[in-house]
């Protein structure tokens, strides 16, 4: 009789018991620590700015070029009489070669275009990159023609563009 007792209180204290969980698990510390570096290196870097979109054949567009070391505006756009000049300056661009450079702008093979200025894509090439004749509309040569990388043809200038010189008054 004791033992059908025991049994039975046993049973009925492990009925009325509170059910046992496991403890919980033992957090993963370098995922945390990942995750927790993850989100510092995102808060640090730069919001990236969304890419203009490049005009093209017969559309206007805006003359847009960035620096590759920190993305800002460059002051102004090398442009080439030929698109055999354009692919000179770009190999010796790619080639640094300032002497090379420097020889297309004393003759004039190599010209110099304000950021901003307005111009139309006129025909498009595939050599070394993309490259496109453009008609100035406004600015320094109005009606003047030149070759540059299509990709500096934008459609739109970003909101925060700011001219470096003012647009001329003729």
């Amino acid at each position: 009789m004791r033992q059908v007792l025991v049994v039975s209180v046993l049973l009925v204290a492990a009925c009325s018991a509170p059910p046992v969980t496991p403890p919980p698990p033992k957090p993963n510390l370098s995922a945390t620590v990942e995750t927790q570096v993850r989100a510092t290196v995102a808060a640090a870097l730069p919001t990236p700015k969304p890419r203009s979109i490049t005009a093209a054949i017969g559309e206007d567009g805006f003359l847009y070029a960035t620096r590759i070391s920190d993305g800002t505006a460059v002051d102004e756009v090398p442009t080439a009489a030929t698109s055999n000049n354009f692919v000179a300056y770009l190999k010796a661009a790619r080639a640094h070669d300032d002497v090379g450079i420097q020889n297309l702008l004393v003759f004039r093979k190599l010209q110099m275009i304000r950021t901003g200025t307005r111009a139309k894509v006129i025909d498009t090439v595939q050599d070394l990159v993309d490259i496109a004749q453009v008609r100035f509309i406004d600015g320094d040569w109005p009606t003047g023609t030149a070759w540059l990388d299509h990709t500096w043809v934008v459609a739109q200038l970003p909101a925060d563009f700011v001219r470096a010189r003012p647009t001329p008054t003729p």
